[in-house]
């Protein structure tokens, strides 16, 4: 008979496993065509995807070993399970937004280069248009 804690496993080993093709999609794409047009912007993309894989996988080790701690280490009940899943995700979470961070700071980069096809970089003015006859 399948149990509870066989469909909890197989649902984490699905999003992780979605997670990390996400994340190395992400890091494929910066390594490649992002750093061919701006090298700090794509440095800047690949350092965000390979935290956000780092913390794909230290996510599954994290929450697995908070509530072994917790309740074998610690003797602790439910609600010391919950608590230590709490501080778990938003230590998880301030890490994954450092991630968003740096994924900005690259797209600013990306989007502030010098444009090679006449038209005027982000945040200027665009030149006047010359007049119609």
């Amino acid at each position: 008979m399948v149990t509870a804690a066989f469909w909890s496993a197989l649902g984490s080993l699905v999003s992780t496993g979605i997670s990390l093709i996400a994340d190395i999609a992400i890091l494929i794409v910066a390594l490649t065509t992002v750093r061919r047009r701006c090298a700090s912007a794509g440095m800047w993309m690949s350092g965000a995807a390979g935290l956000w894989m780092v913390l794909t996988l230290l996510s599954t080790v994290a929450y697995s070993g908070a509530t072994f701690l917790v309740s074998h280490a610690a003797s602790g009940g439910p609600e010391a399970i919950v608590g230590a899943h709490v501080l778990v995700g938003i230590a998880l979470t301030v890490l994954r937004t450092g991630g968003w961070a740096l994924m900005l700071i690259g797209v600013v980069q990306l989007a502030n280069i010098p444009a090679t096809d006449g038209a005027a970089p982000l945040g200027t003015a665009a030149a006047p248009l010359p007049p119609q006859r």
